[in-house]
């Protein structure tokens, strides 16, 4: 298969699809959507390696490989059970793919402090995710990220003391979101809950909820589990639903930390025979097998985790080919909300 095979589903010139990929002129943006459905139809896939002169799209490109490297405790099993990989791993995927380019999944640890793979023979640049609590790096692995291209994502603040972009999506403001909507839809008294109350980005979403739902003027009860754990179970969603139905007067709004506690929590709660429904419901990180387990689909904060891995892989290119040498950059992508099933002002 080759760009005439292209060209021809596109119904544009093989020139049109060669600057399209090879970014070497400015396409229109028509021609683009066209382009990028006739390769996805096709599953077509551009050959980084290729002979003729290198674009700046690949000049710094030499072996087509990118490393996502996770500086975590976590064990293989806890961390890929983890919903948010998948999306961020889909979102790196699909810009390397459509660059001919594609990634190797690697992990640092204490008990893994070196990675072998974590060499310019084998990958051109790092995508760097912290996960957990931080731990000491091995001195060795800062040398080797010290030169090689590198972008570190999901955290504001870097895990390892060493200059990079930094792209993730803006934590503090879930917490003043998730309030206005509730407020919006006529709701005074709200409930947060949060089903791992070691895990930091939860706690600020839970402080920046109550904060801002005292300034509207709601009452808000925070319910969190007091396990010390930083990982969820099933006693820790029954905890919280029957914490809830002991509140008095129960709140008719709530916030739930992420998507797979708004699940859990509703569970509990219909078998302890509470009807859900009653309860006007949003969560956070936008997470698709959470949300269609419910009859109505609610709302939820997209926190644009596919985004993430789509720019930051797009940022470590432009590091590689020496586009962007001068300064590191943050980059904050704001979320969004994703209304539910159905929803209309209360």
């Amino acid at each position: 298969m080759s760009i005439k095979d292209v060209a021809k589903v596109a119904n544009v010139s093989i020139g049109t699809v060669s600057h399209y990929l090879n970014g070497s002129r400015v396409v229109s943006s028509d021609k683009a959507q066209k382009i990028a459905k006739a390769i996805a139809k096709l599953g077509y896939r551009v050959k980084t390696r290729r002979p003729g002169p290198k674009t700046s799209r690949r000049v710094g490109v030499k072996t087509g490989a990118v490393m996502l490297l996770a500086l975590t405790e976590f064990p293989p099993d806890r961390l890929h059970k983890m919903p948010v990989l998948p999306e961020l791993f889909g979102g790196i995927q699909d810009f390397l793919f459509n660059h001919g380019m594609t990634f190797i999944f690697e992990q640092c640890s204490p008990l893994k402090p070196v990675p072998e793979m974590l060499d310019r023979r084998f990958c051109d640049g790092v995508i760097v995710m912290s996960i957990g609590p931080e731990f000491k790096i091995d001195p060795k692995v800062l040398g080797k990220l010290n030169e090689i291209p590198f972008v570190h994502c999901l955290r504001r603040q870097a895990h390892i003391n060493l200059k990079a972009d930094l792209i993730s999506y803006d934590n503090d403001i879930i917490g003043g979101m998730a309030a206005k909507y509730l407020l919006g839809r006529g709701h005074r008294r709200v409930v947060y809950f949060n089903s791992i109350n070691e895990h930091t980005p939860y706690l600020i979403r839970g402080e920046a909820f109550a904060e801002a739902c005292h300034d509207y003027g709601m009452k808000v009860d925070v319910l969190e589990t007091n396990s010390g754990k930083d990982d969820t179970s099933l006693a820790d969603y029954g905890f919280l639903a029957e914490a809830f139905m002991r509140l008095k007067g129960e709140p008719a709004g709530a916030f739930f930390c992420a998507d797979n506690c708004m699940a859990g929590v509703g569970i509990a709660l219909g078998k302890l025979g509470f009807n859900i429904s009653q309860l006007d419901m949003i969560g956070c990180n936008n997470e698709e097998q959470f949300l269609d387990l419910f009859v109505k689909r609610p709302a939820s904060i997209d926190i644009r985790i596919a985004d993430i891995g789509r720019a930051s892989a797009e940022r470590l290119l432009s590091r590689i080919n020496g586009l962007n040498n001068f300064k590191s950059d943050e980059v904050v992508l704001e979320p969004k909300i994703v209304e539910g099933e159905g929803e209309g002002r209360k």
